[in-house]
């Protein structure tokens, strides 16, 4: 008889009969890594996971309201009329549970929910983290029930898992008292140990309350929540009797509330402690509180204790920047308190060399929910990271393919047909979005238009943001396979302009190293009178945390990958890929604006073909720069590495001098260094002129370094081009 396989990772062998496989799973181990939970059965060391969520655990917080989680199942897919091959394996991602957390007032019995996308399963699963005894966190089904005045709640009908820690550990109870699984985490990994046999209903619900918990883990740790009898002093909040106001916000909070007069950020002096808040949008009605009524909650005693708890953070933030106001200073001033306090005006700010992210920041006086990415070019950051996350998307399933649909260009550097699928996609989608803007780009459609199955291919990926359900109504796509190869052209076609606004996409930089499945980007820039005035680089593959020395094999372990981008006199900023749009980024702080002389180099070892022999070891040596410091093919990679702090040094002479750089390799990427304080010139001390032409003719090679030691690396350049009789490669 058939040996039956149970592994969930892989269907069953496709010679036995569907009626004897059972659905009772093995006891397995779940690894989670990045959005994915991993098994430890599986065969494949590429295998996508087993189940899937659309956030990553540990940028959820508290403020988040709902969390997709989705099992990946496989099936066999026969191939009709080839009798030589055999079947393929597929997968299929399955939408089964919503982890939600409603808005704190408003959670009647438990704080997190996991519900059911349908009706099959065991139904919808209510959390509580309750440390009663040995007891972490308790998970009951729950069903919904009527109190005597007509309002619904949920009740706990069966007890699901118990949560215990044990030591270093957690033992996950089941609802007799059996132990079913034991949690462990060591160094931010986090696995599940399952000890028993489970069906598969019963297994999904044990992922996903363990996803669900470690929300709530992480989210506490970010938080660090501090009340008011923390404090050993006395905090006396004046609360006037008020009516709410009757404007709700979208969200599904109600309006602002305020108790005292006065407003510590505007530099007034208080007389009353100056607190704000948010009520919810159910008693927006004009009535007064007092007759608010809310089943299982003392309306006033939570008003009053989320008062003095945003008191306290905002003194408890004050008092952090006064302390480390008097450490940079010896003399306290009010501008310097401002600066290290307040949330920029742009964008939220990450001060995390003055403290850690738990701490809380002054606010700023805009409405506690306005949007967070609502400076200048708000929209057209919106939009390009809505385009560059979904093309990340495209360029992810193009590199588990072992076909990748490489045509080589004239200059004999590779295209792929995720080149021609996201170039399309960013041009529809920022062209919808801005219809008087131009366009430059890499590729143009000929070979689309000569060869009809490459266009076919790129079509078919296209199409893949059409049917991803979590497609951001940001994306627009072309209507048909000839729009599609006009929107390209659009690009490969047009040349930079010193008037006007432009976009400049570089689809896949590092095309080589992408098909390899190394490190490449995707890169973005609005131009505007010739200047560069947003670069938007998405990583796919590189770490928001990566560390020198960054190669191109330096690939992110969580599949996370990150974003960065600059505004012109507002910095650079880095975020996680995944996420949504207005997802707080981090800003980096101005760090080639410091004096040194340390430097730390970022080249590329394998272009050495089109780089003057032998020149860039000895300028590194003449300067004393470990070689090759960070070692990378792709320029946009480069130039990302000298943003994020991990090199703060470049330098290239070209072999000729009529050896062009293209601008979609520059322009924006170039704009993530200056922005932290770098200074960018040609090896001639020129500035870089990037709306000279699609090839960079104003210029010859680049020298990029902090402003205090640009002059010592442009000269070793030019001297060591001199030494070694290359005079015809100096200007």
């Amino acid at each position: 008889m058939a040996q039956v396989n149970t592994n969930p990772d892989l269907p069953p062998d496709y010679t036995v009969d569907a009626g004897t496989v059972s659905e009772n799973l093995p006891p397995d181990t779940l690894r989670l890594a990045g959005r994915f939970i991993h098994s430890a059965n599986t065969r494949s060391a590429d295998a996508p996971g087993i189940f899937e969520i659309n956030h990553q655990i540990d940028f959820l917080r508290e403020t988040d309201r709902l969390v997709e989680f989705s099992r990946i199942d496989y099936s066999i897919k026969k191939r009709p009329n080839e009798s030589n091959h055999l079947p393929e394996i597929v997968t299929n991602s399955r939408h089964i549970f919503n982890l939600e957390r409603p808005p704190a007032i408003l959670q009647e019995t438990f704080p997190y929910y996991i519900k059911p996308t349908s009706r099959s399963g065991l139904g919808s699963i209510g959390l509580k983290f309750l440390k009663i005894g040995k007891s972490e966190c308790k998970a009951w089904l729950v069903g919904r029930r009527k109190a005597s005045d007509r309002t619904e709640y949920h009740e706990a009908r069966e007890l699901l898992f118990d949560v215990r820690r044990n030591n270093q550990v957690f033992d996950w109870l089941d609802g007799k008292g059996t132990r079913i699984a034991v949690e462990e985490s060591n160094s931010g990994m986090y696995s599940l140990n399952i000890l028993v046999s489970l069906d598969r209903a019963m297994r999904d619900a044990l992922a996903a309350v363990w996803c669900t918990r470690l929300w709530y883990l992480r989210a506490v740790l970010f938080h660090k929540k501090r009340t008011w009898k923390d404090t050993p002093s006395t905090l006396h909040v004046v609360v006037a009797p008020f009516k709410i106001g009757s404007e709700a916000l979208d969200s599904g909070y109600g309006p602002a509330f305020r108790t005292g007069a006065a407003d510590a950020d505007a530099g007034a002096t208080p007389s009353r402690s100056h607190v704000t808040g948010v009520l919810p949008a159910k008693f927006a009605s004009g009535r007064r509180l007092g007759k608010a009524r809310l089943p299982y909650l003392n309306l006033w005693s939570d008003i009053i204790s989320a008062i003095l708890e945003t008191a306290f953070n905002h003194i408890h933030a004050a008092a952090f920047a006064v302390h480390h106001s008097h450490q940079s200073s010896s003399r306290l001033r009010t501008s310097n308190l401002h600066k290290r306090c307040q949330i920029h005006p742009t964008y939220r700010r990450h001060y995390s060399q003055h403290h850690p992210p738990h701490f809380p920041v002054l606010p700023d006086r805009r409405h506690p929910q306005a949007t967070k990415m609502d400076g200048p070019y708000a929209r057209e950051l919106a939009t390009a990271i809505a385009a560059i996350q979904h093309g990340a998307k495209l360029s992810r399933r193009v590199l588990v393919k072992d076909d990748k649909g490489v045509v080589t260009k004239e200059d004999l550097s590779p295209v792929t047909v995720a080149d021609f699928a996201i170039q399309a996609l960013l041009t529809s989608t920022l062209h919808a979005a801005f219809p008087d803007d131009k366009f430059v780009g890499e590729e143009s459609a000929a070979d689309l238009r000569e060869n009809p199955k490459l266009l076919e291919s790129v079509w078919a990926l296209l199409q893949q943001v059409e049917n991803d359900k979590t497609a951001d109504s940001l994306c627009k796509l072309p209507t048909s396979p000839e729009e599609m190869c006009d929107m390209i052209d659009w690009c490969g076609l047009s040349d930079p302009s010193p008037t006007g606004r432009f976009w400049v996409f570089d689809p896949i930089d590092g095309t080589k190293t992408f098909v390899r499945g190394e490190l490449y980007a995707i890169n973005v820039c609005l131009m505007e009178e010739g200047k560069q005035s947003v670069g938007i680089v998405g990583l796919p593959l590189l770490s928001a945390d990566a560390k020198a020395p960054i190669n191109n094999d330096s690939i992110d372990p969580t599949g996370t990958g990150s974003i960065m981008f600059a505004v012109r006199g507002h910095g650079t900023f880095i975020r996680p890929l995944p996420g949504p749009i207005d997802l707080e980024p981090t800003k980096i702080p101005r760090h080639a604006d410091v004096e040194t002389q340390s430097l730390v180099s970022v080249t590329c070892i394998e272009g050495s073909e089109s780089g003057a022999p032998g020149i860039h070891q000895k300028v590194a040596e003449r300067l004393g720069v470990a070689y090759p410091g960070n070692d990378l093919l792709g320029w946009v990679l480069r130039w990302t590495v000298l943003g994020l702090g991990q090199a703060n040094c470049t330098f290239w002479a070209y072999r000729r001098r009529d050896r062009l750089a293209k601008i979609w390799d520059h322009a924006g990427a170039m704009l993530l260094f200056e922005e932290v304080g770098g200074k960018v010139t040609d090896v001639d001390g020129n500035p870089v002129n990037l709306v000279a032409g699609r090839k960079m003719k104003a210029n010859y090679g680049f020298i990029a370094a902090p402003p205090s030691v640009h002059a010592k690396v442009l000269e070793a350049v030019r001297e060591t081009l001199k030494e070694e009789g290359l005079h015809e490669l100096l200007g």
